[in-house]
């Protein structure tokens, strides 16, 4: 049986609901929302249920992110152990699936997944510069150790060009997880063969991005492509 996200400890304590509450507030109005409004829609007579509990907005949303982490690590965990104990190197498209299947699972688990993911995606948006990231922060042990393997797997790709990949890719994945639910007539949660082929897509666009570096890509006229995105 697939295992529920927010499912594994009961919802019963008020922490527990402000939480669940504000994943959802996050997720489809950002973290601007009012934290009255948050404390309100968890059944919280008390106004100031959230400074009580979490001190602030900012604790809060630390407390969202501890959740989701609580959720992908362990599974990240997982994969990774399993290709770093392999008798043979794995493969760049095996150590991709392994850096995205958290995500489609988190997207995909029932009945708060899809919150879980929106809530990501926006608290990354509304994060000031400089604040830090999933790969600079609550992720970043995670990250470092795709790092390691994929080093290995592509030698030549200089250590800054795979950090720029694979922040991007992270934020390309979250993202795009987000708004599949405003795919007309497709509804990839509710269809595991159409999730695990996006899982497919997803992983091919990454692992051929990832395989290339500036010695490998074609000959072209540099001053023409720099004039294109010039102003």
């Amino acid at each position: 049986m697939e295992e529920a996200f927010f499912q594994t400890v009961p919802r019963v304590t008020a922490r527990d609901k402000l939480i669940s509450t504000a994943m959802r507030f996050f997720g489809e109005r950002g973290t601007s929302v009012p934290m009255v409004e948050i404390a309100v829609a968890a059944g919280n007579r008390n106004k100031s249920a959230v400074a009580y509990h979490f001190e602030n907005k900012e604790g809060l949303i630390e407390a969202v992110y501890a959740e989701i982490l609580n959720y992908l690590e362990p599974r990240f965990n997982v994969l990774l152990d399993d290709l770093e104990a392999s008798p043979n190197p794995p493969r760049l498209y095996e150590i991709v699936l392994a850096l995205s299947a958290p995500f489609f699972a988190l997207y995909a688990s029932h009945p708060n997944g899809d919150a879980a993911l929106k809530a990501l995606a926006r608290i990354g948006h509304d994060s000031p510069p400089g604040k830090g990231s999933m790969y600079t922060g609550f992720l970043a042990d995670v990250f470092f150790r795709f790092e390691e393997l994929i080093s290995k797997a592509v030698p030549k790709k200089s250590l800054g060009q795979l950090k720029f990949h694979l922040a991007h890719y992270l934020m390309a994945t979250v993202n795009g997880l987000s708004v599949t639910d405003r795919w007309q007539e497709m509804d990839f949660r509710a269809d595991p063969d159409s999730m695990f082929e996006l899982l497919l897509s997803y992983t091919d666009y990454v692992a051929g991005g990832i395989s290339g570096s500036e010695f490998t890509r074609p000959k072209i006229d540099i001053r023409y492509w720099r004039t294109a995105i010039q102003q």
